[in-house]
């Protein structure tokens, strides 16, 4: 009995050992899987340029123009901030009621009884960061984290992508840059679209110059290399955080040469474009060949998995029905009625599957054809040294 005992006690100890080393193995993985998904984060972040305040600035921006604002808010997180869906801005359209049920916990099933679950629920708290939170402590319930792909910041800032700049926006503007020499961008956006004006493509493109206003006649302007245009760009974001304006005086001049200065730059958009627009459709053939592929390879395995079942379910016997009883016989002609019905409904869905087979992956790839393209020059920004 006591060896019994001891040789229990040797097997709960190595199955003791055994799960603290997966338990270890498995946080050792996911620790390590915590810290490529934020490396990949700071990639993502470096590569797109969009920081949490500038998040927060467009959506300032959008409200603003609709006489809304974000307001301080009284949440577990400081820098949370509140939107209140009462505001005319939203209450006199109700397709924004959805958008703000998205900030409210606990939404209910039946539409029936969401208005009352409006009216007791508050929106939680916004904020544009990962709420900093202390080891130990769980996540805050009261705020959501607004990014990009937020419906929210889509729905915001959806004039701006839609519409351009509309009468109200200036197409053109001049800011105080970091730089120690003046320059010129010429911001266009270039759309593809496919059957049924499906936008396929759209792309931000800018023109990059040393600006000035003498000598146009004799040399136009011409647009920085790479290095010039990569320092351009840095030093436009930094002066759209700031968004310092130049003197009455500056404007007055720059304002003389825009059309100039658009003249000079637009064929460069125009060509610029064309090598993007080569690019995509390379890309967009690609999207189409791989996800018809993906429908073709899904159909081909539902034709498997019918004919599979075909070929598995037998017939009743013959020579077992000749046999039965009465109630035997029952039975048999009732299976005999089920495997006829299941024979007819494979053979229809065989067809179905067939021609699905045939016409679906080609509808993908046409998809993915480019029908019509836009390039709309949205607007000119002029960066002012501060020194001049």
């Amino acid at each position: 009995m006591e060896e019994i005992e001891g040789q229990d006690s040797k097997q709960v100890l190595v199955a003791e050992r055994e799960l603290g080393d997966e338990t270890a193995k498995r946080l050792t993985k996911l620790k390590e899987e915590q810290e490529r998904l934020q490396r990949l984060l700071e990639q993502a972040r470096k590569r797109v340029g969009v920081e949490g305040s500038d998040i927060r600035q467009v959506v300032e921006i959008a409200l603003k123009d609709d006489e809304a604002s974000l307001q301080t808010g009284h949440f577990s997180v400081p820098e949370a901030v509140a939107l209140d869906p009462k505001h005319p801005a939203f209450s006199k359209d109700p397709s924004w009621a959805t958008l703000f049920d998205e900030l409210r916990p606990g939404r209910p099933a039946r539409p029936t009884d969401r208005n009352k679950w409006r009216n007791a629920t508050p929106v939680r708290g916004l904020v544009f960061e990962p709420p900093l939170v202390a080891a130990g402590q769980p996540e805050p319930q009261d705020v959501v984290q607004l990014h990009l792909e937020h419906r929210l910041v889509k729905r915001l800032i959806s004039r701006f992508a839609s519409q351009g700049f509309r009468s109200s926006v200036g197409r053109v503007t001049a800011i105080v840059g970091p730089g120690a020499q003046p320059r010129v961008v010429l911001v266009g956006r270039l759309s593809l679209f496919g059957p049924g004006a499906r936008r396929l493509h759209e792309e931000i493109i800018p023109i990059t110059a040393a600006w000035r206003d003498t000598r146009r006649s004799e040399t136009p302007l011409a647009p920085f290399a790479e290095t010039g245009e990569v320092a351009t760009i840095t030093q436009l974001d930094e002066a759209l955080r700031v968004g310092r304006t130049p003197i009455p005086t500056v404007i007055e001049r720059l304002e003389k040469t825009v059309e100039l200065d658009i003249r000079d730059l637009r064929p460069h958009l125009e060509a610029r474009a064309q090598e993007s627009e080569r690019a995509a459709l390379t890309d967009l053939v690609e999207n189409g060949r791989r996800e018809a592929d993906a429908m073709a390879e899904l159909l081909q395995r539902q034709i498997a998995k019918v004919r599979a079942a075909m070929r598995d379910k037998k017939a009743p016997d013959q020579y077992e029905f000749d046999l039965a009883t009465p109630e035997q016989r029952q039975q048999a002609e009732k299976e005999q009625r089920q495997f006829e019905a299941d024979r007819r409904s494979w053979d229809d869905k065989l067809v179905r599957l067939q021609k699905d087979l045939d016409d679906e992956p080609q509808k993908v790839r046409e998809g993915y054809e480019v029908k019509a393209r836009q390039l709309e020059p949205l607007g000119i920004v002029y960066l002012w040294p501060a020194t001049n």
